[in-house]
């Protein structure tokens, strides 16, 4: 169960509980559910992602297909509880050489992390940027049941097209 949160990154920034995050989505929780492996493919939403990327910078793997969605790596204005969590930054130079195929999408309308920070994000990873004008932090309150463009996007960075 906490690796399909980890993994796709469903923790609620409005029903954030430190306690739980700091107890599976730290760096040992997350190194215990996911198996680092030559070719792992990571999808993750909103903190899943610098979480990803995280863990993405502590091991030696490669050819890694990374989908991130709602991205974001460094605090959020209205989430000052988060700052602790932010801290630190990732060497992406490092973690570059990592991925062989990422895609990061954001919403210029989202209310929970600035879509500029996402695209900031992808420059630092090089990945595929697809910025939409609306879909929120494409959360279920987003409307988002379903969501044909990621699916599409985590076929491409698998290399399933």
């Amino acid at each position: 169960m906490f690796s399909d949160l980890i993994i796709r990154g469903r923790l609620s920034l409005f029903q954030f509980n430190l306690e739980i995050y700091t107890k599976y989505f730290t760096l040992p929780a997350v190194d215990d559910q996911i198996k680092a492996e030559d070719g792992i493919k990571l999808v993750a939403h909103s903190l899943g992602c610098i979480t990803a990327v995280r863990w993405l910078a502590r091991h030696d793997v490669k050819n890694v297909g990374l989908l991130l969605v709602g991205a974001f790596d460094q605090p959020l204005p209205n989430y000052a509880g988060l700052d602790e969590f932010m801290q630190g930054s990732v060497d992406y130079r490092q973690v570059r050489p990592k991925i062989s195929r990422a895609t990061v999408i954001v919403a210029q309308n989202d209310p929970i992390a600035p879509y500029q920070f996402g695209v900031a994000m992808a420059n630092r990873l090089g990945a595929k940027l697809i910025v939409r004008p609306d879909g929120g932090h494409f959360l279920t309150s987003d409307g988002f049941k379903e969501f044909p463009l990621a699916l599409t996007e985590l076929k491409r960075v698998a290399g399933v097209e």
